[in-house]
Formats: C-alpha cells, sequence, structure tokens
C-alpha cells in the first residue's frame, strides 16, 4: 500500500511519482535499462465499484530508452 495513498481526482486521473535513482530501480534485479519494459497497475478503493469496493487501473507499459 502506499502511503501517503494516491489521491484520485473527479477525472478519475493519479499521479504517482517515480523516483528512479532508489532501489529497486537504481541497482540489482529491478535495475531499469535502456530497452527494458516495466508494467504498471493501480490498485485502488472504490466505494461506488461495487461489493469488493476495490478495483484495478488500466495497465500501463513503459519502455525505457537510452
Amino acid at each position: 500500500r502506499l502511503n501517503p495513498p494516491v489521491v484520485i481526482d473527479g477525472n478519475g486521473d493519479a499521479v504517482r511519482q517515480l523516483d528512479l535513482t532508489q532501489p529497486p530501480a537504481n541497482g540489482g534485479s529491478g535495475e531499469i535499462t535502456a530497452g527494458s519494459t516495466w508494467y504498471f497497475q493501480l490498485w485502488y478503493r472504490d466505494p461506488q465499484g461495487g461489493p469488493a469496493g476495490f478495483n484495478f487501473s488500466d495497465g500501463l507499459e513503459v519502455t525505457f530508452c537510452p
């Protein structure tokens, strides 16, 4: 879970800053290298989205270029 929580605006948009200078992005098995592809998806609380109360955002695929 993200702390602090990500706030979703009235259009359903959310912004999450990605710090590429901190692990795992800058080293080890999660290091971002030129040509690598990462996949992102947001799990969020949605009280109006049905009995489960939680949902997933659309996915985002990002290929990092040199």
